[in-house]
């Protein structure tokens, strides 16, 4: 009795012990957190904060090429230096005895990607325009292939109310690169770098998502990959952000009044007058006076807007559509000017000063192309008779009557 007594009594405290650990729980240590994949940009560094005071952090994986360190209070890690090309992975040990394993997944970083496109391009703005505009062309042919796209510089002469003071300009690039300062030029780099790559949407989805969530790398890759999308204060930031990273002067202001936000990089032009230079990104912008005069990002009112705008009021890139077999030719002679078949516009119509065949009507360029294609014709209305030619003098003959008609009502 004695031995099988010595023999249970072991036994029995076994099962004592294992009834207390069911009650009480197993061991904290015993147990640990799910496993969590934390995202990371490469060439920057990603903090991460706990509910559980840490312990320690061990690197488990393979590749330990990078660094991590609990920071004060032992809430948080901070993680850097980590690799996208490879699988990397910490250990993490808190005070309470449970464990959690951290995958790092290392993302591209797309803001490195923009600067190592545009850098190069402002380096050498002359080059930089033509090869951010060709980037442009090329997602606009991926649109439309039939069409070809030919591209200009607009210059507006108006006051806070839109009034013309003066007749807008049209310049050629290649005016341009001849006459703009490398600080003008490298402004429109950076509009033309961002106008192929950002489309204006006001849907809820899109519209101020920029705005709250700055610098974010999801943001950058699709301004990268030609998808951001956004409402003028988005395109504004991004262009202000993209700006700042390749080490241009830029701001993003905006105006109550005007119920508009937009980017302006700081240029002198061939005066050496400084000044601000509107960047198109989502949406159009003005030119502004300099540092003296933005004291305050938001101007609140018309009056404060027209005590700043500068003359000219407006500076940007804008395309038009060409057919394929369309040939740029050079800029316009006065011999052109006194050979030009309309015998001269009245009324509401002028021609413009850069292409006698354009006409121009309230500031604007007028064109309309016939159904499907992609030549412009402008309307004349010389003589007291409409004809349509394009910019190199060809005329529409086939017009359609109604198309005639419209005209015929507006400026006859």
């Amino acid at each position: 009795m004695e031995i099988r007594k010595k023999f249970l009594q072991p036994f029995f405290w076994g099962i004592a012990i294992l009834l207390f650990v069911t009650w009480i729980g197993v061991p904290a240590a015993a147990k640990a957190y799910a496993t969590k994949t934390i995202k990371v940009v490469e060439d920057k560094s990603k903090t991460y904060a706990f509910s559980n005071k840490i312990k320690k952090v061990k690197k488990v994986s393979t590749n330990k090429a990078f660094a991590i360190k609990i920071l004060s209070g032992k809430y948080r890690i901070k993680i850097s230096d980590t690799d996208c090309n490879t699988t990397q992975a910490v250990q993490v040990y808190f005070q309470n005895g449970k464990t959690q394993k951290i995958n790092l997944k290392t993302e591209v970083n797309y803001l490195n990607k923009i600067k190592a496109e545009l850098k190069p391009m402002l380096a050498n703005p002359d080059k930089g325009l033509r090869t951010a505009l060709a980037q442009w062309e090329k997602k606009l042919i991926k649109r439309n292939s039939k069409l070809k796209y030919e591209f200009r510089v607009h210059r507006d002469y108006e006051d806070a109310n839109g009034k013309e003071l003066k007749v807008s300009e049209t310049f050629t690039i290649d005016e341009i690169l001849k006459t703009f300062t490398t600080s003008q030029k490298r402004a429109l780099v950076l509009e033309a770098y961002c106008r192929g790559r950002m489309h204006y949407n006001g849907t809820k989805k899109y519209k101020w998502y920029y705005c709250h969530h700055r610098k974010e790398n999801n943001q950058f890759k699709q301004l990268y990959n030609g998808t951001f999308k956004g409402v003028c204060s988005d395109g504004a930031y991004m262009g202000m952000d993209i700006g700042k990273a390749v080490g241009l002067n830029v701001k993003s202001i905006s105006n109550t009044d005007l119920n508009h936000a937009w980017c302006i990089a700081k240029v002198t032009d061939k005066d050496g007058t400084k000044y601000w230079q509107s960047v198109f990104t989502t949406s159009c912008g003005y030119d502004l006076k300099s540092d003296k005069y933005l004291k305050k990002e938001d101007y609140g009112t018309l009056k404060g807007f027209a005590a700043i705008l500068r003359t000219p009021s407006r500076t940007a890139l804008h395309y038009l559509k060409r057919a394929k077999n369309w040939k740029e030719r050079v800029a316009d002679t006065p011999a052109l000017a006194a050979t030009i078949k309309c015998p001269g516009c009245t009324g509401k119509l002028s021609h413009s000063a850069w292409n006698p065949y354009r006409t121009v009507s309230n500031r604007a360029v007028l064109g309309v192309s016939p159904p499907g294609g992609g030549i412009v014709y402008h309307p004349h209305n010389g003589g007291g008779v409409i004809r349509f030619f394009d910019d190199d003098g060809n005329e529409w003959l086939d017009a359609p009557e109604s198309i005639k008609k419209l005209y015929e009502d507006m400026y006859l």
